[in-house]
């Protein structure tokens, strides 16, 4: 979270930041350009701290950026263990770049796609494999999500231990859709939903079906075909979802 503080305070002194380990961090009013502006980034220094405890490759780094109406400007991952960096810009695209030993950018991008299968016959979901003993309601509704989309011809998930990492791996048509509903807070979708519009999918709140806001915790996201196809099934389940601390 330092480093990452640090860089973004050096580059944007009077945007607004919130980052998970260390919360809200305002702008440098003193150092405000004249003209108007709002930025404020959201950055996750460690996503997959569960599969980071138990020495799994897994976790990855990420950083967003959205303008005053909630919008998205930009956003990065880095997936060390891949040694792989996603980057998408607000109308430019979605692109993965190769890293070397040292995490340094080598070699072309390569512009990034969601998966553009129109069928969840034989398909890869990822989901967040969080299963609360403290909220049994949550655990039946994911349970019940997981045997209906199975129904639907689903055959394996993605279960990793990483939202961000699902969002990329769906960014880059590894797995055809996502669902979360574990969110530990909005640096969990925000930037993933960058990456994952600017390579041609969607992302929804599964209680509104619409564009999801900063309190948002059941998320799907994909391709639009497919993701049509889950919303109605998980909104109907999770009905009067309160939350993931919320039993």
């Amino acid at each position: 979270d330092y480093a990452i503080y640090e860089a973004i305070r050096r580059l944007r002194p009077y945007d607004e930041m919130i980052l998970e380990e260390t919360g809200y961090h305002a702008g440098l009013t003193d150092l405000h350009p004249s003209i108007p502006t709002f930025v404020r980034h959201y950055a996750d220094s460690l996503d997959g701290s569960r599969p980071h405890i138990e020495k799994k490759p897994w976790s990855v780094v990420g950083v967003s950026s959205i303008d005053v109406n909630g919008d998205y400007l930009t956003s990065a991952i880095v997936h060390p263990y891949r040694q792989q960096l996603a980057v998408a810009i607000r109308g430019m695209g979605a692109y993965i770049i190769s890293l070397d030993s040292e995490l340094l950018p080598y070699g072309q991008p390569e512009k990034m796609h969601v998966s553009n299968k129109n069928s969840l016959v034989g398909a890869t979901i990822s989901i967040d494999s969080l299963f609360p003993t403290k909220n049994p309601a949550m655990r039946r509704m994911k349970h019940s999500l997981m045997m209906q989309l199975e129904d639907m011809g689903v055959t394996s998930w993605d279960m990793i231990g990483s939202n961000i990492a699902y969002q990329l791996d769906v960014a880059s048509g590894k797995s055809i859709a996502g669902v979360t509903d574990a969110v530990g807070g909005p640096w969990d979708w925000r930037i993933g939903e960058a990456l994952i519009t600017e390579a041609g999918g969607i992302m929804l709140d599964v209680l509104t079906g619409e564009k999801p806001k900063d309190g948002a915790e059941a998320l799907v996201y994909g391709n639009k075909i497919v993701v049509d196809q889950i919303l109605p099934v998980a909104n109907r389940i999770y009905e009067g979802f309160k939350g993931f601390n919320n039993p």
